[in-house]
């Protein structure tokens, strides 16, 4: 289990993905959920692979059946301690994914449905005979394939724009500073946990992680693995039924836990930009649910969602929260609505640069954190990330903010 200071430090793992249910969103009438509030029986074979081992590697899995969540947490208490529900198992080339969501039926979205169509046409190569859903009807092993997808994509583009890879890994515990393991320096693969009902999410907490919440949390599991757990039931009642929606969430909590893992680095990389690079890929994915920025919470039929304006706004009315009071920015309650905007911009800016440089910006900033008080580790952290911007980009923090304000004002459109 994590030590108290790696898990208490700043808070993210709790905090930040607390923010879904402090958004205000719950203004939207919640519903009991796709298919209503009985169990659904899940297919005991999935039937777009058929259950072959072949059809299975084909389509990019290592296995499509139970397995180990951490260590010692074994497939069949965890279906136990959640209640006796159905359970889909699939472990991809770099995560492990345990779900147990429910049919969903499409809310005739038409961003949602473009994009659906666009990923369902991925997953025709992966899985032969594969045919769209009608009304985009997503069933439970649907659902499994289209999220294991959507991860494995997600890791590909983190590596990506980061300038890491898996070779940068291979034999890790015998290069230095490359961490312990094959998974971005981690012994064990990021684990995922999508639950339909917020109850039983709340189970596999208590049980295996001694805490007391239901509706999602970011972790470490026994022996290593970076978790992440989230309930569906939990969006729909904050008003969040969109499938869109839930991927969102998962692609911000997911994009700080691989933040937060690389190198072992556990938690060190500054949480302003863990939660910036979170805003940046969901908002990629879809900008009307960016939900872990406190205080923004958007409705679907209002353009409040849409940054680049506001932002554009702020920065030519000179808003003051420079560069230097961003990297003096390292608790959760202290991010106002403005600074999540400011922040998500920035890293816009900064993810132009190419992944060599992004790789070296990065480098300083996971390593781990050095013992001490709260405001030592603290400075320790504003530190290296000002030295990180001047040996990555060759530009001190107050240049950065320089050159991002100007790219803001030529970049961004209007109101």
């Amino acid at each position: 289990m994590l030590g108290t200071r790696v898990f208490s430090s700043w808070l993210r793992c709790a905090l930040g993905l607390l923010l879904l249910l402090a958004t205000g969103a719950a203004a939207q009438s919640g519903k009991d959920g796709p298919v209503g509030g009985a169990e659904e029986d899940f297919k005991e074979v999935d039937p777009y692979t058929k259950g072959d081992v072949e059809a299975v590697r084909r389509a990019g899995y290592v296995r499509l059946e139970p397995f180990s969540l951490g260590e010692g947490i074994q497939a069949q208490e965890v279906s136990e301690v959640l209640g006796g529900v159905d359970l889909l198992w699939a472990e991809t080339a770099h995560f492990k994914i345990c779900s147990n969501l429910k049919t969903y039926k499409g809310k005739s979205d038409q961003k949602e449905n473009a994009r659906l169509d666009k990923e369902f046409a991925l997953l025709a190569r992966k899985l032969p005979g594969f045919k769209a859903p009608r009304g985009a009807k997503l069933d439970p092993w649907l659902r499994l394939h289209l999220y294991a997808m959507r991860l494995e994509l997600l890791y590909e583009e983190f590596c990506l724009r980061t300038g890491f890879s898996d070779a940068d890994f291979v034999d890790a515990a015998n290069k230095p500073g490359m961490g312990s393991g094959p998974y971005l320096g981690q012994k064990l693969k990021p684990t995922v946990l999508l639950a339909e009902k917020s109850s039983a999410l709340g189970r596999f907490h208590r049980r295996f992680l001694d805490i007391e919440e239901s509706n999602a949390y970011r972790y470490m599991l026994p022996g290593g693995s970076m978790y992440l757990g989230i309930s569906a039931e939990a969006m729909r009642e904050n008003g969040y039924e969109l499938d869109t929606a839930l991927y969102c969430a998962v692609a911000a909590g997911i994009v700080g836990n691989l933040l937060d893992g690389l190198r072992d680095s556990y938690w060190s990389t500054p949480l302003w930009f863990d939660m910036g690079l979170g805003h940046w890929f969901s908002r990629r994915i879809d900008e009307r649910f960016t939900y872990y920025a406190s205080g923004t919470s958007r409705y679907l039929d209002d353009d409040r969602h849409e940054w680049q304006p506001r932002v554009r706004g702020l920065v030519a009315n000179e808003f003051e929260y420079s560069w230097r009071d961003m990297l003096g920015t390292l608790e959760w309650p202290q991010f106002t609505p403005q600074a999540h905007m400011l922040i998500w911009s920035r890293v816009d800016w900064m993810m132009l640069q190419p992944g060599p440089k992004l790789r070296a910006f990065l480098m300083p900033l996971t390593e781990r954190l050095p013992q001490g008080s709260k405001p030592e580790i603290a400075a320790a952290q504003v530190q290296r990330a000002a030295t990180a911007f001047e040996s990555a980009l060759g530009m001190t923090p107050e240049a950065c903010d320089t050159a991002w304000r100007a790219w803001v004002g030529k970049t961004y459109a209007r109101k």
